[in-house]
């Protein structure tokens, strides 16, 4: 038989949270934070895997069902079962599959009562210090042991709905009386209420602002499992009363699993004989003639035959427009009933501006945004070609009669004014005229622009060695033809030092050549089958010297005077070769820098 494991849970801000976890699912029933460990009704969830879940869910792993106060998770496969009701959980478990195998405010399952308040270090102690040592991590209510035995703790009264402290006589609430009272009388013969009496009692006398309603709801669950309801609630004068949303009313003993619209889910989970779906549970469920339309939308329904297009139950005479059809919800066929939306005749729609357009289910012809020219039609903001010299677009703003955009225009307007050397001539159907060329332009050295007619010729004030410029057009391209002296080629480093003038007319340089000079030659130097990398400049001296042969009547013979031109200074330079062996090697050689004529020894000619 399933034992269930006996738990003492202290009030705290978090609120005590069950998990469930199988291969891919993971359940949490939950209540939502408070900001004080108060002993009141928090609103309660169930979480599968991070997904609210309103009412009863099932998958592979799990059936979850909930009647607002009580959810209850049970795993058919181990045959366990999680009752969970704000901060009261019932964690049942088959001792077949969980014989010693349980620890915790659970207990160990072993069907002996001594050890279920065994610490996390083996040892027992008692259950009320046992509760606080098995504390989650991340729990921020401080748990506060007990100081003194229930019998000897402060009182408390149901009426006040608050545990008012002395110490001069026994703590015995009166809310926790209920329990031992005659609304339990029934319930008393088969299950035993002093555990929830003492448990009701600790409570109420030792932890902050608790007011025993959790013993009391424990204790008439109880009850149900033995098939005793206890209507107990209106017997705490207020204390433990529970408010349920204003669509819905409050059972002591309702289905386990509330009957709703879908017979289909009323087969499988209502009707079935699985004692997950048998059974009563304390809860809110829907009023008396009513049913519960469906697990999503939580709404209550007189009447369960039609569905509305937003999801919603529809009355008997009520009428709505879906998917171009006309509904109305018929009593008579349990249903609604709907036919298709009569559209009237659509005129010819082919005019530029309009279009067919089918809305509220009907085709229409309608106008589009436009504009319209010469039956052309034109999105907002295009070029419209109205006139030559308009500048003209559609527009945003609409025509009040048309309904369509209204083409919107602005005088071109035209430049006139053209550069030095160009007129403004009209352009034959164009708006405006374009600036054509008339002249050839010259523009000085100073930025002074002249215009020079064809055929003219034009010189330049306060320019030397330019004698003219003549202007010419061919195929309409204005030239310029400068007639300018042309100077003959000159080097400085073949003039005689002291030599160098400038013609009469200033325009061009010369001097007196000197015939023995340097000859530059670029090439490559190839030298035992290796060639330089680069070219290099070789020099040499040529040229002619003076010679004279004059006679001598002293000697009675010629006298001769001979000169040679040849190199006066030279300088070593050095080259990269390559070789075809693939070395490379530097090879040194000489570069004349200065030629000149130098005197020689003259052979006299052997008569």
């Amino acid at each position: 038989m399933p034992q269930p494991c006996p738990s003492t849970t202290p009030p705290s801000p978090t609120p005590p949270t069950s998990a469930a976890h199988s291969t891919s699912t993971t359940v949490i029933p939950t209540s939502k934070p408070f900001m004080d460990c108060q002993d009141v009704d928090p609103p309660r969830q169930i979480l599968v895997n991070n997904e609210e879940k309103n009412t009863t869910f099932s998958n592979d792993d799990f059936t979850i069902t909930s009647t607002g106060i009580r959810m209850i998770v049970t795993i058919p496969a181990i045959n366990a079962e999680i009752n969970f009701a704000g901060r009261n959980f019932l964690v049942t478990l088959p001792s077949s599959l969980f014989q010693n195998n349980t620890e915790g405010q659970c207990g160990v399952c072993d069907n002996n009562r001594t050890n279920d308040c065994r610490l996390p270090n083996g040892q027992t102690g008692s259950c009320e210090t046992m509760a606080g040592s098995w504390k989650v991590n991340d729990t921020n209510c401080p748990f506060i042991p007990p100081t003194v035995s229930p019998t000897s703790s402060p009182t408390s009264t149901a009426a006040t709905k608050t545990a008012t402290p002395t110490t001069n006589a026994p703590c015995d609430p009166d809310i926790c009386k209920v329990i031992l009272s005659k609304v339990f009388q029934k319930c008393h013969k088969l299950s035993s209420p002093s555990l929830f009496y003492e448990a009701c009692k600790y409570d109420v006398c030792h932890m902050r602002n608790s007011s025993g309603c959790y013993s009391l709801e424990a204790y008439a669950r109880t009850c149900a499992d033995v098939s005793v309801c206890v209507d107990w609630r209106n017997s705490t004068n207020g204390l433990c009363e529970y408010k349920c949303p204003s669509h819905k009313v409050y059972q002591a003993c309702g289905s386990k699993v509330e009957e709703t619209c879908n017979s289909k889910y009323n087969d499988k989970f209502v009707d079935c004989k699985s004692h997950m779906c048998q059974g009563l549970e304390e809860g809110c469920f829907c009023p008396k003639d009513t049913t519960l339309f469906n697990t999503v939308t939580d709404v209550c329904t007189p009447f369960c035959g039609c569905v509305g297009p937003d999801g919603l139950p529809r009355k008997p005479g009520d009428k709505w427009n879906m998917t171009c059809k006309d509904c109305e919800c018929s009593a008579e066929n349990m249903g609604p009933v709907c036919k298709r939306v009569q559209c009237p005749v659509l005129e010819p729609c082919n005019e530029a501006g309009f279009e067919i357009k089918t809305d509220d289910c009907c085709p229409s012809c309608v106008r589009k945004p436009v504009c319209v020219f010469n039956n052309t039609e034109y999105l907002p903001g295009v070029k419209v070609p109205v006139d030559i010299c308009q500048d003209c677009s559609c527009g945003s703003t609409l025509d009040p009669k048309t309904g369509l955009q209204v083409v919107e225009c602005s005088p071109v307007t035209c430049n006139t004014t053209c550069s030095q050397g160009f007129s403004y001539v009209h352009d034959p159907g164009q708006c405006c005229g374009k600036c054509v060329q008339q002249h050839c332009i010259y523009t000085g050295p100073n930025k002074t622009v002249y215009t020079i007619e064809v055929g003219k010729s034009f010189n330049p004030p306060n320019e030397n060695c330019a004698y003219s410029y003549n202007c010419t057009k061919v195929n309409d391209a204005f030239t310029l033809v400068a007639n300018k002296s042309t100077c003959p080629a000159f080097n400085p480093e073949y003039c005689v030092n002291g030599t160098i003038t400038t013609t009469p007319d200033g325009c061009c340089k010369t001097c007196k050549i000197q015939n023995c000079r340097v000859q530059r030659n670029n090439t490559y130097l190839v030298v035992n089958n290796c060639t330089s990398a680069q070219s290099v400049e070789i020099t040499s001296c040529s040229g002619s010297c003076d010679t004279s042969s004059i006679y001598s009547m002293a000697a009675n013979s010629m006298m001769h005077r001979c000169s040679c031109c040849q190199e006066l200074r030279t300088s070593s330079k050095e080259v990269e070769m390559k070789c075809p062996d693939q070395r490379q090697i530097t090879y040194t050689y000489t570069y004349v820098e200065e030629c000149g004529c130098q005197v020689t020894e003259c052979k006299d000619k052997k008569r």
